[in-house]
């Protein structure tokens, strides 16, 4: 049995079942969005559930995005410093060396499909994964200066 909450007429009815509040009154459109949200909260419950036994918990896959970031950080330093100086084409493709092997193998690995992004599992584009971190980070700024 689930229980949702809903907002009708000013009035805000709390874990109540649907049932209860088609007695209620509440339209039935009202009551469908709260069972739409129920279960879009227990399927992401879900799924976290099932990363936490796959993968490992929180502090598991923070160590993992954390090396993620590293790489990448140091990644693009050296590029950009071997970028910065250089006076060539051929200096150029120097400072493209050490992430080219790495470049690569994760772009044969996505096209074979060995490895897989969660923001494309998601169903996000790049683009909208983007606006979600950026608003997630603005939200945690928010949250600093508050």
């Amino acid at each position: 049995m689930i229980t949702i909450t809903v907002i009708h007429s000013g009035k805000t009815y709390i874990s109540q079942t649907p049932e209860s509040l088609r007695e209620k009154g509440v339209p039935e459109d009202l009551i469908q969005t709260g069972i739409q949200t129920y279960n879009a909260i227990k399927r992401r419950n879900e799924i976290r559930q099932k990363i936490t036994q796959d993968v490992g918990d929180q502090q598991t896959q923070l160590g993992i995005t954390t090396d993620a970031v590293t790489l990448a950080l140091v990644g693009m330093a050296g590029l950009i410093s071997g970028l910065s100086k250089a006076q060539s084409l051929s200096e150029v493709r120097a400072a493209t060396e050490d992430l080219l092997p790495f470049a690569d193998m994760l772009l044969a690995k996505l096209d074979s499909g060995d490895v897989k992004l969660p923001y494309e599992t998601k169903g996000l584009g790049a683009e909208k994964a983007a606006e979600e971190v950026l608003t997630n980070m603005t939200a945690v700024a928010n949250s600093m200066t508050d």
